[in-house]
């Protein structure tokens, strides 16, 4: 017995040793050139067979040993979009029923719960949709009031947020304190006064942002010309508030259909991609660090206390190849991300999962058919 608990405990500090080895390193590791990967599949190549960018896995997420992958074109009203999955135990591909969507863009895990939004339903605007993964089912919660949109969710103080594009003279985020039963509309103001939404064609809410334990909402409006103004929730009136204007602050590669395609904090640092990557400590200076040589910022995704960085690049030799870049943000006086490895594909990469060393990438291309897009690429990095 003693011999079998000793063994344990060795094996326990082995695990707990080779997991930490990144975090404990003294030295960033030198990056990996060229490193081998392989193609775990194009699941969604039957659902859409003509190599468009319907294929392309928008989003991805591991949850409980599944990888699952978003899809779809709501620009071009690609739906409905089946939810794909992978099993990594059993190292096999899932289908779940076709969801009735133009497009899946986004996952969120929130209170244990895996969600993901209705961004474009194929209904009528009287409510928009959010989805939950129930028993390996996808559950349609019809419940959100005059949404053509829902671009986001938010647990926050026990409330559940959720941010929509609706109609000129609505508020494009309603609350629930229910546990998404029922939602309620939240007023903005500006300037002590009730904002006036009437005179917009595009009224829309792409983002939240929780950061210092403020919820911050990212406010798209306008006719024509687009402004981006920042809201603060101030959770004793239970209105949103004018912050300052982000318009000129925050620039977007036209990638994906989304304002932001992911955001993450670390410390006391707020880190946005939106096909350029940046740093804000204060919500009002927003800071450019992409890193050098990158033209495309692609993804943020945590895993565990890992924050890793998703980047793009033609290469430079000019054979229409891409590489595919991943950083791991490293810690210290000044933080900084640090290139793990880089591979070249046909096609651009657009979204990141991490499973402790097993990395998971999206390719496709978002400007033209190729019989690539839809592609996930598998790395084994130890």
């Amino acid at each position: 017995m003693i011999k079998l608990v000793s063994r344990a405990l060795s094996l326990l500090l082995c695990l707990i040793f080779c997991a930490s080895l990144l975090s404990c390193a003294k030295e960033p590791p030198e990056t990996v050139d060229m490193i081998p990967f392989s193609e775990l599949g194009n699941p969604a190549k039957e659902a859409f067979p003509d190599n468009g960018i319907a294929r392309c896995p928008w989003d991805m997420i591991v949850y409980k040993s599944r990888l699952y992958l978003g899809g779809g074109d709501y620009d071009k009203n690609a739906g409905p979009v089946p939810v794909f999955s992978y099993d990594t135990r059993k190292d096999a591909w899932h289908t779940a029923d076709a969801l009735p969507e133009e497009e899946i863009n986004r996952f969120l895990l929130l209170d244990d719960t895996l969600f993901t939004v209705g961004v474009d339903p194929k209904e009528e605007w009287s409510f928009g949709n959010y989805y939950t993964l129930e028993d390996g089912v996808w559950v349609k919660k019809r419940t959100l009031p005059d949404a053509i949109h829902n671009f986001d969710l938010l647990s926050h103080n026990g409330m559940l947020f959720a941010s929509l594009g609706v109609q000129a003279g609505k508020y494009p985020v309603v609350c629930s304190k229910d546990g998404g039963e029922s939602f309620t509309e939240v007023v903005f103001e500006k300037d002590g006064t009730p904002l006036d939404t009437t005179a917009y064609q595009i009224v829309r809410v792409h983002d939240f942002i929780c950061f210092d334990g403020t919820l911050y909402a990212l406010f798209t409006y306008g006719d024509g010309k687009l402004s981006h103004d920042l809201y603060r929730y101030d959770a004793e009136r239970g209105v949103f508030l004018f912050d300052n204007a982000w318009g000129e602050k925050l620039k977007r590669i036209n990638m994906n259909n989304m304002q932001i395609t992911s955001k993450d904090s670390e410390g006391d640092t707020l880190y946005l991609a939106t096909g350029r990557l940046y740093a804000t400590t204060d919500m009002q200076t927003l800071t450019d660090m992409t890193p050098e040589g990158v033209q495309l910022v692609c993804d943020l995704y945590r895993d565990g206390s890992c924050l890793y960085l998703l980047c793009a690049a033609k290469t430079t030799d000019g054979d229409g190849k891409f590489k595919t870049s991943v950083y791991m943000l490293w810690e210290g006086e000044q933080p900084f991300f640090t290139e793990l490895f880089n591979l070249v594909y046909d096609v651009p990469a657009l979204s990141l999962a991490v499973d402790g060393d097993d990395f998971y990438i999206g390719m496709g291309n978002t400007t033209k058919e190729n019989d690539k897009n839809g592609t996930v690429l598998y790395v084994k990095y130890d």
